[in-house]
C-alpha cells in the first residue's frame, strides 16, 4: 500500500517525456504505467495488400476468407531504426546487432525479425481492419525502456526466395538487399503509419501531448504507452500481369495454345527495406546493365510452378458461333509479377492442326509476338493487376491471284519510231547496236 502511494506521487511529479512538458489531469493519472513499466512490447499489425500475391511453388493468394493457409504461411522481415527529431538529430542504418540483444545499441530496435499473421476471424481485414502479427520464434519485443522520446522507424519486407539467405546489407543512409525474381514472386514493402480508424482514437486530455508532439514521437515508448503500435499498409512493388485468351474466328477451333512468355524482363534489382527517407523503401531500377535482364519467363500453372516444361496445360481454342464477337475469356496460368516498365514483349507459342492435301493432319508450329504498352505512355505501376486478353486466330490459308496484264498506260502515249529521225528530236533516242 505504501508503496503504491509512493508510486502514485512519483509518477505525478516525472517528466515522462523530456523536453515535453504537458499537464496531468487530476481526475486521472495515465503517466504512473510508464514509472513502473517502461518495458512495453511491440505490437504490430497489417493490412490487406491491394491486388492477389503470387509466390514460388503456391500460386496466387486469394482473398482473405477463401485462402487463408497461404496468408498464414507467408514470413515478413521487420526492421525498426531510430530517427532523427528535435530531441536527437542523429540517425544510422549500419548496425544490425539490434536493441532487443544490446541494450546500449539504440539505434537499431529490431533487425530483420519475422512475423507471420495471426490467425483472426474471416473479416478481419474488411475496411480499415487490420491482423496482428506475431514473432515466429514466439518472443517478445520491446521499446527503448531508457529514452522514451527516442523516434523510431518501423518497416516490414516479403521477398519470398527473391534473396537466398539472409542476405541484408547495411550503411549509414538504409538498410537493402540484390533480389533476383523470375516471375512468380512479388515484393512487398511497408512503412508503419497509424491508420485512419486509430487517428480518430486519439482524442482527448490523454494524447494532448502526443498530437502536439506527433513527428517527434511516433513512434516511440512514450507514444507506445497511449497505444500507438506501428500498422504497416503494404504495398506490392511489383506488376501483376494477367492474361486470358479467346478464339477470334472458327479456324481458331484447330488451335492450341502451349506457352506464354515474358520476353527479356528485369530480372536484378536493388530491393531498400529501411531508410530515413521513407520514398526510399522500395525497388530501385535506376543502374540497371545487360545482366540485370532475364532471357524469358514461361508463365506458370497455379497447380504446378516449375522450373521444367510443360509450364502451362494446354488450352484449346474453342470458337461458339452464336456468340460471335462476345466469346467467352479463357483464364491462362496464374500471372506474371513483373517490375515496372514502359511496355512488355509477350510470345506465345501455339500449335496449329491443318488439313493436308490427302486429308492427314498437318501440326503447324508458330510463336506469334506482342509489345503491350499503355496507350497514355506511361509506365505500367507497381502493385496494379493488368488484364490482358489475347484473341486468337486459326491460320489464314494463302490465297494468290494474278492480272493477266497489269501494266499501266503511260502518260505519254504512244511512241512512234522513225529510224530516219535525229536524235535530237522525240523523248527516246534510236541506239543502234554499235551502242553509240
Amino acid at each position: 500500500m505504501y508503496s503504491l502511494v509512493a508510486g502514485l506521487c512519483l509518477a505525478a511529479c516525472s517528466e515522462t517525456f523530456p523536453g515535453v512538458e504537458g499537464e496531468v489531469p487530476e481526475e486521472k493519472d495515465f503517466n504512473s504505467s510508464e514509472v513502473t513499466n517502461d518495458r512495453i512490447p511491440i505490437l504490430l499489425s497489417y493490412n490487406d495488400p491491394n491486388y492477389l500475391i503470387l509466390t514460388r511453388g503456391s500460386g496466387p493468394f486469394e482473398d482473405f476468407a477463401s485462402d487463408r493457409e497461404h496468408w498464414l504461411g507467408a514470413e515478413f522481415s521487420v526492421f525498426a531504426y531510430k530517427l532523427p527529431n528535435s530531441v536527437d538529430g542523429s540517425c544510422d542504418f549500419s548496425n544490425s546487432t539490434d536493441y532487443q540483444k544490446n541494450d546500449s545499441e539504440e539505434k537499431c530496435l529490431l533487425f530483420d525479425k519475422k512475423v507471420k499473421l495471426k490467425t483472426a476471424s474471416e473479416s478481419a481485414l474488411s475496411g480499415d481492419d487490420y491482423l496482428s502479427l506475431e514473432w515466429t520464434d514466439k518472443g517478445q519485443y520491446f521499446f527503448n525502456g531508457n529514452r522514451q522520446d527516442y523516434k523510431y522507424g518501423f518497416f516490414l519486407s516479403y521477398c519470398d526466395d527473391a534473396i537466398g539467405g539472409n542476405n541484408w546489407k547495411t550503411s549509414p543512409e538504409c538498410v537493402y538487399a540484390d533480389v533476383t525474381i523470375d516471375g512468380t514472386q512479388d515484393i512487398i514493402t511497408a512503412v508503419a503509419k497509424p491508420s485512419e480508424s486509430k487517428m480518430e482514437e486519439l482524442k482527448g486530455e490523454k494524447y494532448k501531448d502526443l498530437l502536439a508532439n506527433w513527428d517527434d514521437l511516433v513512434f516511440s515508448t512514450f507514444a507506445a504507452h497511449r497505444g500507438l503500435q506501428p500498422q504497416f499498409k503494404v504495398k506490392h512493388e511489383t506488376v501483376r500481369l494477367a492474361f486470358s485468351i479467346k478464339a477470334g474466328d472458327e479456324r481458331a477451333n484447330r488451335v492450341t495454345l502451349k506457352d506464354v512468355r515474358l520476353i527479356r524482363p528485369v530480372k536484378t534489382a536493388r530491393l531498400v527495406a529501411a531508410a530515413a527517407d521513407e520514398n526510399r523503401v522500395g525497388v530501385d531500377l535506376s543502374n540497371l546493365t545487360q545482366g540485370d535482364y532475364d532471357e524469358m519467363w514461361h508463365l506458370h500453372d497455379r497447380e504446378d510452378i516449375g522450373t521444367e516444361p510443360p509450364f502451362l496445360k494446354p488450352i484449346v481454342m474453342e470458337y461458339d458461333e452464336k456468340l460471335g464477337k462476345n466469346q467467352v475469356e479463357t483464364p491462362v496460368g496464374t500471372s506474371f509479377l513483373a517490375f515496372p516498365a514502359n511496355s512488355y514483349e509477350i510470345e506465345l507459342e501455339c500449335e496449329n492442326r491443318l488439313e493436308g492435301d490427302n486429308g492427314e493432319d498437318i501440326i503447324k508450329v508458330t510463336h506469334p509476338k506482342y509489345i503491350i504498352s499503355l496507350k497514355s505512355g506511361e509506365e505500367f505501376v507497381a502493385g496494379s493487376k493488368y488484364s490482358i486478353c489475347i484473341t486468337v486466330y486459326g491460320v489464314q490459308r494463302i490465297e494468290m491471284s494474278m492480272g493477266t496484264s497489269g501494266w499501266v498506260e503511260a502518260a505519254t502515249g504512244p511512241i512512234e519510231i522513225d529510224p530516219d529521225a535525229s536524235g535530237d528530236e522525240g523523248e527516246y533516242d534510236i541506239v543502234d547496236n554499235t551502242g553509240k
